[in-house]
């Protein structure tokens, strides 16, 4: 039986102050034996990837964050590639933030979906980011209701 702390929701490849190697060895040192790395675009699926391979600990999601949902196009493929991997463990992180509105809404449902289907396909867990966007995440989850679980946040 594992014993210990997972942390599961991780961004090591975005840390400023230390490498990830040093965040995972300080954190195993305080009780934190597994992490999840969270996929966010196109452009850190390779990377978060690549720290799950290289570290026996560290786990990975992959999926577009909903400021980058106009980025899905160019991270679908690379993700259809790589979530039957033995280290990818969901479809994350992607839902629907209407705080920033950083992407436009009907976009960010559209993709929000579409990442739900893939979640559901791949038999795989989602890792949800939502933000002032409470009913409009409960209406796409609504659609998966009984396929697709998960973490919301």
């Amino acid at each position: 039986m594992f014993e210990g702390w997972i942390e599961t929701h991780t961004h090591l490849n975005m840390l400023k102050k230390m490498t990830p190697s040093e965040a995972i060895e300080n954190a195993k040192a305080n009780g934190v034996h597994r992490f999840i790395n969270i996929g966010t675009n196109s452009k850190d699926h390779p990377v978060v990837l690549n720290l799950a391979n290289t570290h026996s600990e560290v786990y990975a999601t992959l999926g577009v964050h909903p400021h980058e949902a106009e980025d899905f196009v160019n991270a679908k493929d690379f993700m259809l590639k790589n979530l039957n991997h033995n280290k990818v463990v969901a479809v994350g992180e992607i839902g629907l933030d209407f705080y920033y509105d950083n992407a436009p809404r009907k976009l960010q449902i559209e993709v929000f979906n579409e990442q739900m289907s893939i979640a559901e396909a791949h038999k795989l867990p989602v890792q949800i980011h939502t933000r002032d966007a409470e009913e409009e995440t409960i209406e796409v989850l609504k659609n998966f209701s009984g396929r697709v679980g998960g973490i919301l946040h």
